[in-house]
């Protein structure tokens, strides 16, 4: 990768390091995701506050501050397509249809719990 895109490439890991990590990621484990020194994430959690402004610091009983990002402008990055959702909601059927009726209702509560987590510009329903 060219040096230039560098630093592109290391905010957009942690951007997505930090969107899908539920209770947050210390400034030590973004150190070793990524690679790189302390003053390193740093600069890259103050530019992703900047863009993003939606960056958390999570309760915890650590010492350690942990941080995430909540939702974003950036969760088409992440987002769940129309068609995952449908071959979740299709594999439910083929489920009730094998008599896995427990099995189809988890899948269809965990699709219903999707398409109410996406805003409807995301993923309409």
């Amino acid at each position: 990768m060219p040096a230039r895109h560098e630093k592109l490439s290391q905010a957009l890991s942690l951007i997505l390091s930090l969107s899908t990590s539920q209770g947050g990621l210390t400034v030590r484990e973004m150190m070793a995701i990524q690679g790189c020194g302390r003053r390193t994430i740093e600069r890259l959690l103050k530019a992703i506050d900047q863009v993003c402004r939606s960056l958390e610091q999570v309760p915890s009983a650590e010492r350690e501050k942990r941080w995430r990002l909540g939702p974003t402008p950036l969760a088409w990055a992440v987002a769940i397509s129309l068609e995952e959702v449908a071959e979740i909601e299709a594999a439910a059927h083929r489920l009730d249809g094998e008599g896995l009726r427990e099995s189809a209702g988890r899948l269809r509560s965990a699709s219903r719990k999707l398409r109410a987590r996406d805003r409807a510009d995301t993923m309409p329903a």
